[in-house]
């Protein structure tokens, strides 16, 4: 039977999510709970790698196996077998034409920063200070223009992404979550390696007045193309996958 298995994690002590020889990984440490459990030689499938050190609360990956026990039982049985840092939120049974990968209809990212000249203790490592004045109208229009459908060369890593650029997002908006606590959610049907920490680099190179709004509005609709005239790309410790739909 297919299993597909809803994964929370925090990145900061794994070296992402795909399987490297001699450094540790989301998926190696699931990978050998589920062989310890139930003896069998299994690979797991993600909606997608998350980078070294992004955090997850909802990744969705599924892995196929002879096992008797119930499929919401296993993520009671692994959870035990699991670092503190990583635990199964679900599971259930699919059909073997499943693919956890390829049949994502949307993804939701947040990436969560904060405005301070002190850097806060309880944000390392979950949130990216930003010890600058910005100006959150701007920052709030700035959002907004990444809605819809675009080429977004300009908005990933260069020489890393497929030869189609093109992605469509459906939701892109800043919100304040506790005084000068900020968090960018970002849905979309598919995103480019680093786009999402492009696009909200971008959004804060804005709101500290580094860029004009003009300039994204032309890399959007392709007046210009640049990578240099985008954002910084953060780091990857303020961005969490929130949820996968299918």
């Amino acid at each position: 039977m297919r299993i597909v298995l809803e994964i929370t994690y925090i990145g900061t002590n794994y070296n992402g999510w795909q399987v490297q020889d001699n450094k540790p990984t989301i998926q190696k440490v699931v990978q050998d709970a589920i062989r310890e459990l139930t003896k069998e030689d299994v690979k797991i499938y993600a909606s997608g790698r998350t980078d070294t050190g992004v955090h997850a609360y909802k990744q969705v990956a599924h892995f196929d196996t002879n096992s008797k026990i119930k499929p919401d039982s296993f993520a009671f049985a692994l959870n035990p077998l699991l670092p503190s840092d990583v635990k199964i939120v679900k599971s259930y049974m699919v059909s073997d034409d499943f693919n956890a990968r390829f049949d994502v209809k949307k993804k939701t990212y947040l990436y969560k920063f904060y405005i301070n000249r002190v850097e806060l203790p309880l944000e390392v490592n979950r949130a990216l200070q930003v010890p600058f004045k910005v100006d959150k109208e701007k920052m709030h229009q700035c959002a907004k223009l990444f809605i819809g459908t675009f080429d977004f060369t300009s908005f990933c890593k260069v020489g890393k992404e497929e030869k189609d650029r093109v992605r469509t997002i459906f939701k892109c908006e800043l919100k304040e979550t506790d005084i000068n606590h900020f968090e960018v959610e970002i849905c979309g049907n598919g995103f480019l390696h680093n786009m999402v920490r492009i696009i909200v680099g971008t959004i804060i190179d804005v709101g500290i007045g580094k860029i004009e709004l003009q300039t994204v509005k032309d890399l959007l609709i392709q007046k210009s193309c640049s990578r240099s005239l985008a954002g910084r790309t953060l780091p990857p410790y303020g961005l969490y996958l929130k949820n996968v739909e299918y």
